[in-house]
């Protein structure tokens, strides 16, 4: 959204004038008796706000994909295997879409294709962009896509339930701490981070798109990132009960019904979170901002 601010794209522009590797898409749209894919040519081109919505018809990989006709080859998209952002964008351009571009919701490896249109519009690496423009400025010194070797011991440690219940270290892959920059740089996960850097974030957010003097956002963009921006059962169709009353931005999660949301909450509060249950949340009505890292 800094790049858009900028005029170097507009949202509803074609993602494939900047990665023309998603021209001409496919939709699967079913199976034939033989078990194969049926497909068709997308009836709309996938626009920038669809990558940045959710609305592109990606999928991501065999962790959230459940059973669409296209599920089987989005299984294999693995995003630890070594390869790059500009590579996995390639190999993720040759899968077929869930459904047509802006007719539906599915959490998805958008954020990644994100990561690499700010490679290609910035000219820098996803990693050396984030730090220039965010971390360094906004002073979080703890975050990145891995940690000193000096500083493992400081990694909290994330557990899981084994067969009988019990709690066990958990070993997450790419998400785990590392001492060395990743060939893979997300733009859907991987960050190392601290909750006071999180913090500085989020409330930068909060404050409208400024912090400490310095304005990284205009504050009416930030209201567009956190208006909705899709169909108001989206999520719940997609997460179940748990999501209702949850809208999608840009990026963001808003609240858009207070009255049936199980978040407690206002309308208008905006959050998201992560895999391993790091959650922050802004209230523009109360003021609250928070990091929860449980």
């Amino acid at each position: 959204l800094m790049l858009y601010e900028q005029g170097k794209f507009h949202l509803d522009d074609p993602l494939s004038r900047y990665l023309p590797e998603f021209k001409d898409m496919q939709v699967a749209v079913g199976m034939d008796e033989a078990g194969n894919l049926k497909m068709e040519a997308a009836k709309r081109p996938i626009t920038i706000r669809h990558v940045m919505t959710h609305t592109a018809g990606f999928g991501y990989g065999a962790l959230f994909d459940g059973n669409s006709p296209a599920s089987k080859a989005w299984a294999k998209v693995g995003l630890g295997d070594g390869a790059t952002l500009a590579q996995k964008t390639a190999e993720i351009a040759k899968l077929p879409l869930n459904f047509h571009p802006g007719d539906g919701w599915r959490y998805s490896v958008a954020n990644d294709v994100l990561g690499r249109l700010v490679e290609v519009v910035s000219g820098m690496p996803f990693d050396d962009y984030l730090k220039q423009s965010l971390f360094n400025p906004l002073g979080m010194k703890h975050t990145d896509f891995y940690v000193q070797p000096q500083d493992v011991q400081l990694v909290a440690r994330a557990y899981k339930h084994d067969a009988a219940g019990k709690l066990e270290l958990g070993e997450f892959g790419p998400l785990s701490a590392q001492t060395t920059r990743p060939a893979f740089i997300s733009g859907g996960g991987g960050l190392i981070s601290t909750a006071g850097d999180y913090l500085r974030f989020a409330q930068m957010l909060a404050n409208g798109g400024t912090f400490e003097g310095r304005q990284y956002l205009s504050p009416i963009t930030v209201a567009l990132m956190s208006s909705n921006q899709v169909p108001a059962d989206a999520q719940r169709l997609y997460w179940g009960e748990s999501s209702k009353g949850l809208g999608y931005g840009l990026g963001v999660a808003p609240e858009i019904d207070a009255r049936i949301a199980p978040h407690a909450g206002m309308d208008g509060d905006y959050s998201w979170g992560g895999i391993l249950d790091t959650h922050w949340v802004a209230s523009p009505k109360t003021g609250v901002v928070a990091v929860l890292m449980t």
